[in-house]
């Protein structure tokens, strides 16, 4: 990003790069999250080289080395037909990108035990297939539900059910690597996916989670469930 020597910055940039202001573009480059780094910076050469206009969405270290979400868009400027250089603004967008990703989260998990529900189960196995099917990568299955677990409801309540429930979830992610991915599709049907397992593996972790829920309960009611 040193393509350029010179700039004009305002003050409300200058307070979003921290006290220490804006010196160069190269400062300012090395300062874009390391993931988004290079493309960022070969899409900004790019923008030059081609003198046409920029837009990107990306993390940068802001004031106090704090990671935030900016928008920058810049725009060609031409004199007598003549390139000069560009013109731009920065937006943070870091409050809106939370935002998102937290209506994000909400749309795809199960509010009660925070596993995935249906709908983000859906979406990682459709991941998962294209990748079996682009990289022949295989994915285990697991579905199960709950034996006798109407009686909880029936004779417990329901808020004995949740917990039963919030319970089952705690043991599933205990029995699972942090690559896979767990779900509650609804009621008391379950579901588990495990990126590159075989189905030897795969067996040998769905018999440990069924032994780990036969072998747990709740107290409630001067009772075990």
């Amino acid at each position: 990003l040193d393509a350029m020597n010179a700039a004009i910055v305002n003050e409300a940039l200058n307070e979003l790069l921290g006290d220490e202001g804006f010196r160069s573009l190269q400062d300012w480059s090395d300062r874009i999250h390391r993931d988004d780094r290079k493309d960022v910076k070969t899409a900004w050469l790019r923008s030059l080289v081609k003198q046409t206009n920029f837009a990107r969405q990306f993390r940068f270290l802001g004031a106090n080395q704090e990671v935030c979400w900016l928008d920058v868009q810049t725009a060609a400027v031409r004199v007598d037909d003549q390139f000069i250089g560009t013109v731009g603004t920065v937006r943070d967008i870091t409050q809106h990108h939370h935002d998102y990703a937290q209506k994000r989260w909400e749309a795809e998990h199960d509010p009660l035990t925070h596993l995935l529900n249906r709908r983000g189960l859906t979406r990682h196995l459709e991941g998962l297939l294209m990748q079996w099917q682009s990289k022949d990568k295989p994915t285990a299955v697991m579905l199960f539900d709950l034996d006798r677990f109407k009686p909880v409801n029936d004779q417990g309540g329901h808020a004995l059910g949740d917990q039963m429930l919030q319970e089952i979830a705690r043991i599933v992610q205990s029995e699972i690597r942090s690559s896979d991915y767990a779900a509650r599709q609804g009621g008391d049907e379950f579901a588990v996916l495990l990126p590159g397992c075989t189905p030897a593996r795969a067996l040998t972790i769905a018999e440990s989670l069924r032994a780990s829920i036969a072998d747990s309960s709740i107290e409630a009611q001067g009772r075990q469930w």
